[in-house]
């Protein structure tokens, strides 16, 4: 997996000679032809590309794309270069991930049936479950509303208002998703970084290659050090290296 993000002029001429260096071992390296997937792990082109089918298929927030003629492989379809997902949001870091895991601890026992015991993982063993609240009775808090406004007087006040709001085009003060003031707009949406995922065939490792992208809250680029912020520590800088 790739990353893209700035990074420091030591780390840049380092990826640099890196890319070359993969860039002509993929040049020499022939266009796998037969399947070794179960052998090996490793894809032809026609199998990335009938993965890459199934995965726009199953989830259309990935597509195809050409990209530049220029650059295209020609082992790969015109329309079919790599795959792109866009702003995939990415609301917590890395390290948050794997806050409780101190809460785990190993529980013993024995298992209907069996007489050997077993030993499994409790996760968050020291979180307190709260009370929760019973949920209101909608059905009967809307009798009452009615009984409260019934009537002929009550019928006239609805029918009034609903007309006055036909005139004016507004919506019903009650909605909950009313605005009132439209300076208000986007007020409670949550501003999260996000990532722009690619996906390329790799003619080297004959595997799929995971490129990223991210941005800030401000849809500002990412510097090395805050992409890896939202990578693991086992991954950072190894799997998951520099563009």
């Amino acid at each position: 997996m790739s990353s893209g993000g700035h990074t420091t002029t030591l780390g840049a001429i380092w990826n640099m000679g890196r890319n070359a260096a993969l860039s002509a071992a993929d040049y020499v390296t022939p266009v796998l032809t037969s399947s070794q997937f179960r052998e090996k792990g490793v894809l032809t082109p026609e199998e990335f590309v009938a993965a890459g089918d199934m995965l726009v298929l199953r989830c259309p927030t990935w597509s195809w794309q050409a990209g530049d003629p220029a650059k295209a492989r020609p082992f790969l379809p015109p329309g079919k270069q790599f795959l792109v997902t866009r702003n995939v949001p990415c609301q917590r870091r890395a390290v948050a991930l794997a806050t409780g895991a101190e809460d785990e601890v190993l529980v013993s026992g024995t298992v209907a049936g069996e007489e050997e015991e077993e030993e499994w993982a409790l996760t968050h063993s020291n979180h307190v479950v709260e009370k929760q609240e019973e949920a209101p009775d909608m059905l009967s808090a809307a009798v009452t509303g009615m009984a409260i406004g019934g009537g002929a007087t009550g019928a006239a006040v609805c029918s009034s208002e609903e007309a006055e709001l036909e005139v004016h085009g507004a919506v019903e003060a009650d909605d909950p998703s009313a605005v009132e003031d439209p300076s208000l707009l986007g007020g409670g949406i949550v501003k999260t970084r996000t990532y722009d995922v690619t996906i390329t065939y790799d003619k080297y490792y004959q595997c799929a290659r995971v490129w990223l992208y991210g941005y800030s809250e401000t849809r500002q680029p990412l510097s090395q050090p805050e992409l890896l912020e939202d990578i693991s520590a086992d991954h950072a800088l190894k799997t998951v290296r520099g563009a």
